[in-house]
């Protein structure tokens, strides 16, 4: 037979064979947030051992202006028996900081003050970029923040980086402090940074991020004709590298260059990745290494230009030949006019 008292008084408590009895007590609070009154919600842990418990390991209330709660604060048996001195509790409140505390256990518990701390928050620094910016496709983009608060410390914040397009569809997304990306297509986007701390207070900041059409040899300036995509002024194709027909400016258009973004080279005769000649012009340098052997014949073309090899052998053989023919046929053709 289970008995139950509720915010009673006694004195000594005898319980025997298959008896038991819990005493529960009301505790209700008064939360206030920096001393204004607010909702809040109260958690307190069962205070009674396991052996005698109600089943309850805590005792959640809801979020109100008089949250409050019941909760057992002594249990009896025949065998055992448990009463609690203390009360141990925890509050939160929207936009407080978290707050917790221990009440003695006595006949009244109501309206026990709960004064809420404001939670401040988090204050934002954008480092990388510091505004609104406009870079070249492909261009790698380095975006960096930090925060500090005053009730928190940075391991204790979290950050949120979203990259939307010009119809609001989220196209990036990170959450590092600092990172990268590089493969922003040509449109205009808003990116966007949040950070917030563990108690949900947030800092948030926007910045516009514009992305212009590759322009490899920068060339796309107010010279160019936009209709011609031609510069008259230096003589050269301008523009994007989608519209511009000579991408590094070497005068060969791209669709013959074998290298249509290197200005140093435009020519691979044999095919091996090397070009036959680097020609760099002021001011540019290259990683490509000039190829020694243009034909891939095994002589170099130092060897073979000096006559020195089977190719300069050949030239001259044909040299030869057409300097025969040549001869030849003027001799006939002064035969044919004394005749």
């Amino acid at each position: 037979m289970a008995s139950e008292l509720y915010d009673s008084t006694y004195g000594n408590i005898s319980v025997a064979g298959n008896a038991s009895l819990i005493s529960w007590k009301t505790v209700s609070f008064l939360p206030t947030l920096d001393g204004v009154t607010t909702t809040a919600q109260v958690t307190i842990p069962s205070p009674l051992p396991e052996a005698i418990s109600t089943g309850d390991e805590e005792y959640i209330s809801e979020s109100s202006l008089n949250p409050t709660l019941i909760i057992p604060v002594a249990a009896f048996d025949a065998t055992s028996s448990f009463s609690a001195s203390q009360l141990a509790y925890s509050a939160s409140a929207e936009g407080g900081l978290p707050y917790s505390a221990t009440i003695w256990v006595q006949f009244d518990m109501s309206n026990i003050a709960l004064p809420i701390s404001f939670n401040s928050h988090p204050i934002l620094q954008l480092i990388d970029p510091d505004g609104d910016l406009t870079i070249m496709e492909t261009d790698n983009l380095t975006f960096s923040a930090t925060a500090n608060d005053a009730d928190s410390n940075l391991s204790q914040l979290s950050v949120a980086w979203t990259i939307t397009d010009s119809i609001g569809i989220v196209v990036v997304t990170s959450n590092d402090w600092q990172w990268s990306n590089d493969d922003l297509s040509v449109g205009t986007y808003v990116a966007r940074v949040t950070v917030s701390d563990p108690h949900g207070g947030t800092a948030t900041t926007s910045f516009v991020v514009t992305v212009s059409a590759l322009d490899s040899d920068g060339d796309w300036i107010e010279t160019c004709d936009q209709d011609l995509w031609w510069d008259a002024t230096v003589g050269v194709d301008c523009g994007p590298d989608d519209l511009d027909d000579d991408d590094d400016n070497d005068g060969i258009d791209d669709i013959l260059d074998a290298w249509p973004n290197d200005a140093c080279a435009s020519q691979d005769s044999d095919y091996d990745g090397m070009p036959d000649e680097l020609r760099c012009p002021d001011g540019v340098t290259t990683t490509l290494v000039e190829d020694t052997d243009d034909d891939n014949d095994g002589i170099l073309d130092v060897d073979a230009l000096a006559g020195g090899g089977e190719e300069g052998t050949t030239m001259s053989m044909i040299a030869a030949v057409l300097l025969f023919i040549a001869i030849a046929a003027l001799v006939i053709n002064r035969m044919r006019k004394s005749e």
